[in-house]
């Protein structure tokens, strides 16, 4: 008696899961192909506005005054931040020399290229290790470091990207914005997560 109550029961939650599937089937189905048609790629090459969704920025804090912060009023911010786990691969965006490798208070372990336009600098800050030296030359989606926590000025692991102008500084900080918009993946231009 009780191995055709196990049976009468293990068949039961085969067949109402079963059932409710072929009684949805048709709703089922096309709430399939609207997921397809809201995932494809449009005919010009462009994300949909749900894949977009699914890629959604990791931006933390932009440039300019800080929006979240514990660094008092005025405080400017002069990168992007990005929330990454820690040792994530953070990738180079242009061709560039490693120019410099170092430890600071605030941002940690910072990575330094200079672009190949001679012009441009880059800061890659809170890193908790280096894939590449100084000297070293870089090009577009090159593994350089990977991402961590480091430094006093930091509230979780994220990266912190700072492009810079004529010089070498926060002074010389510039919006990187429409600049990190502008590589072929966006921001993921900047790791691999």
């Amino acid at each position: 008696m009780k191995n055709r109550i196990n049976a009468i029961v293990i068949f039961l939650l085969f067949l109402i899961p079963l059932f409710t599937v072929i009684y949805y089937f048709e709703p089922i189905k096309h709430w399939i192909e609207d997921v397809n048609e809201k995932y494809a790629v449009t005919e010009t090459g462009q994300d949909s506005e749900s894949q977009q969704f699914f890629n959604f920025s990791r931006e933390t804090e932009n440039f300019g005054e800080y929006e979240r912060s514990d660094f008092g009023n005025n405080a400017k911010h002069y990168g992007i931040d990005y929330h990454l786990a820690e040792d994530t691969p953070v990738k180079a965006v242009t061709h560039g020399t490693v120019t410099r490798l170092f430890d600071n208070e605030f941002g940690g372990k910072v990575l330094q290229i200079t672009e190949s336009n001679g012009n441009y600098y880059q800061w890659y800050m809170h890193l908790n290790d280096y894939k590449v030296k100084e000297g070293d030359t870089v090009k577009p989606g090159q593994v350089i470091a990977l991402s961590g926590n480091t430094g006093k000025q930091t509230t979780g692991p994220h990266l912190h990207f700072q492009r810079m102008q004529g010089g070498i500084g926060n002074d010389y900080a510039e919006d990187p914005n429409n600049y990190i918009e502008q590589l072929p993946e966006g921001e993921r231009s900047l790791y691999d997560a």
